[in-house]
């Protein structure tokens, strides 16, 4: 990068403040992925009945018999998305040279510096 790289250290409240952010951002995606397979399994046949009913939606009369069924497949989802996506190589970055790679085993940076969690440093 350049050599006057602007990462500083956060603290220790704004850390606190970006994980509960990311959090936050996760349980609102997931509950929304939830919902959206809630009303889809809802108002919509599979395939396999679909092709014997001839007809791809639902009838108004039997989506709330399906509704039972269809909110376990939205918890199911939204749990689903919940830990898949929450699962990503800790990002770090050398507050030294800037340089910002995903964690590995090595601590050190070619420049001499060492990496730090970019969650926990901020570009001033």
């Amino acid at each position: 990068m350049h050599r006057d790289a602007k990462w500083k250290k956060r603290s220790s409240e704004e850390i606190a403040a970006v994980r509960r952010e990311r959090k936050r951002r996760r349980i609102k995606g997931a509950i929304i992925f939830g919902a959206l397979v809630t009303v889809g399994t809802s108002l919509t046949f599979g395939w396999r009945e679909a092709g014997d009913r001839g007809w791809f939606l639902v009838p108004a009369q039997e989506i709330v018999a399906r509704l039972p069924m269809t909110v376990i497949f939205g918890v199911v989802g939204a749990v689903l998305s919940y830990t898949l996506f929450s699962r990503k190589k800790p990002t770090v970055v050398c507050p030294k040279c800037g340089t910002v790679k995903y964690a590995s085993a090595s601590a050190q940076c070619s420049c001499g510096g060492h990496f730090e969690n970019i969650e926990e440093m901020e570009w001033r």
